[in-house]
């Protein structure tokens, strides 16, 4: 009976029917948020990509590029199309070269140097002299010469003016080492050079088929760094071979009427060195003359362009015409700054020489030589080489005054003792 008593307060629960459709509804909804937010997407990131690409290429171009558009003008900016493909990047060759390169660079120099010194002599001046005893006896002095040209009966050779003055005698060796008497033909203490012959009469034929002409080379091309070979006795040893560069070729050395364009090398010599200075091509450029500049230990030469002209006097036994005079060019710049007429300043005046005894003076100014306007001291130097002996020169020169400078006119006789 209890429990009928409670039974009206008994209930069964039962499950709450589910509800379908407004699942799909539900599962619809976010199925088409998350496909509008793939969609909306994309499309940015479709829209942003290439821009965020092409920066990103641009910022990459330009730290692979910074440094060369450092040191590179920046070209005109112009459109590239796309398909163009990168050019490879050029192959860098290193220059060193290793010793066995520069072995045989410097053993082909040799060979250039070996060939060219079938033109090379030993020249042998002999003095006869008595002791105190009154015996007589030889003294000998040696240095190098160079065949320079010839003809049907003789050589004629090149060498220094010091080494044949007062000699009794003087002898040639050759590359064969055959020995003849030569005989001097001109000679010149000013610019220090002689010229002698040697008979082909007297040299064996064997002889005759070993030696060669010294070639001439311009020495227009030469500039520093050129390589140059020394040949004869730049350190006292007949015959050398020495190999080395061009320091300077801005250089002037003054002599007696004339100034000199000399060439300075890196090729040890001595104050006695003597012999010649050749290109890679075997030419002649310069002749050694180590007394005519002060460059220490080291090779200069004379270029042979400016002494062609007195070798072929000497050749002919003819005398360099010589006035006695130190010059330099009195240019348009130094006339303006020190209130000078432009010419040929005369620095000094040898005792004795034509110069002197004609009554020029140091301070004079050369204006005119032969009715030519002489304005730079090459063109004095020219004129005066090219006056025959024992002709007369007309010459102007300008000479400072109470009232200035007034024109002064000498003749002077070339060749007059």
């Amino acid at each position: 009976m209890d429990e009928n008593k409670n039974e009206f307060v008994r209930e069964t629960i039962k499950d709450k029917p589910i509800n379908r459709k407004k699942i799909y509804r539900k599962f619809l909804v976010a199925a088409g948020s998350a496909i509008c937010f793939a969609v909306i997407f994309c499309a940015i990131t479709a829209l942003l990509l290439p821009h965020l690409l092409k920066r990103r290429g641009l910022m990459l171009a330009e730290a692979d590029t910074q440094t060369a558009t450092e040191t590179q003008p920046q070209p005109t900016q112009t459109q590239v199309p796309e398909t163009q493909t990168q050019k490879p990047d050029p192959v860098v060759v290193d220059p060193t070269l290793s010793l066995e390169d520069y072995q045989k660079l410097q053993t082909q120099l040799y060979k250039i140097g070996q060939t060219a010194n079938k033109s090379i002599v030993v020249i042998t001046s002999v003095t006869n002299d008595t002791d105190w005893f009154n015996d007589s006896y030889e003294s000998e002095g040696e240095g190098s010469g160079v065949i320079i040209s010839e003809n049907s009966k003789v050589f004629y050779i090149l060498t220094e003016q010091k080494l044949i003055h007062g000699s009794d005698g003087v002898r040639v060796t050759f590359i064969d080492n055959t020995t003849v008497d030569a005989q001097v033909i001109g000679a010149d203490k000013n610019i220090g050079l002689a010229v002698i012959a040697v008979k082909k009469d007297d040299m064996q034929d064997t002889t005759l088929g070993r030696v060669a002409i010294a070639k001439t080379g311009s020495a227009a091309s030469v500039t520093p760094g050129t390589i140059v070979i020394a040949l004869g006795s730049p350190l006292g040893s007949s015959f050398s071979v020495l190999t080395g560069t061009v320091t300077a070729t801005n250089l002037e050395a003054s002599i007696v009427d004339h100034n000199f364009k000399v060439f300075s090398t890196d090729i040890v010599s001595n104050s006695s060195g003597s012999g010649i200075l050749i290109n890679t091509d075997g030419e002649m450029i310069g002749v050694v003359m180590q007394g005519i500049s002060d460059e220490g230990n080291t090779i200069t030469a004379v270029t042979m362009t400016n002494l062609e002209t007195m070798i072929d006097l000497l050749t002919g036994g003819k005398t360099i015409p010589s006035l006695g005079l130190s010059v330099s060019t009195v240019t348009s710049k130094i006339a303006n700054e020190y209130n000078l007429p432009t010419g040929v300043y005369i620095k000094s005046v040898q005792m004795e020489s034509l110069g002197a005894k004609a009554g020029l003076q140091v301070g004079d100014i050369i204006t005119q030589m032969n009715g030519e306007e002489i304005t730079t001291a090459d063109q004095y130097g020219e004129v005066l080489l090219a006056i025959e002996q024992g002709s007369t020169l007309n010459m102007v020169v300008q000479r400072k005054g109470a009232d200035g400078y007034a024109d002064i006119t000498y003749k002077i006789t070339i060749g007059e003792k």
